[in-house]
């Protein structure tokens, strides 16, 4: 299973790798783009661990930052389950298994923290699974629920 860091460490290890794209790549002009560069490398180092190959990713979107569609969400959904994929800790499958899902919706989440600070979740939570949810807390913890069951 995947460990995840002391959430002030994997802050501060982010960080770091911020201020290391913006002083080695001075053409990435934005925050959102150093930021994302950082996710990229952050996932990498840390999902993908004894990889040995090397890898190129390409990203594209058409999703405007900042919209409020949840492009970074997105972002980090399709970035975590290709580096899940990549490091076999998910099988490369069309449709993943429950499990697969908070697997990755779990790993998502930690790109939006890195991205927005405290996010609800619920924005990486639909990017994962999809439909439309509701959130509530039961017990100081927040649940999520697909309001698909509902209709």
């Amino acid at each position: 299973m995947l460990k995840t860091e002391e959430p002030s460490k994997r802050m501060e290890r982010f960080n770091d790798l911020c201020n290391t794209v913006a002083e080695r790549y001075p053409i990435v002009q934005t925050k959102q783009q150093v930021n994302a560069i950082a996710c990229c490398i952050y996932f990498y180092e840390t999902l993908c661990k004894g990889f040995d190959k090397l890898v190129t990713l390409d990203i594209t979107s058409e999703l405007p930052i900042g919209a409020g569609l949840g492009s970074s969400a997105s972002f980090n959904v399709c970035l975590v389950t290709a580096m899940l994929v990549l490091s076999g800790s998910i099988p490369h499958a069309y449709k993943f298994i429950p499990e697969h899902l908070q697997l990755i919706n779990k790993w998502a989440f930690v790109g939006e923290q890195f991205l927005h600070g405290n996010p609800s979740g619920i924005d990486n939570s639909v990017a994962t699974f999809g439909n439309a949810v509701a959130m509530h807390k039961h017990n100081n913890q927040v649940v999520l629920e697909n309001v698909q069951k509902y209709c």
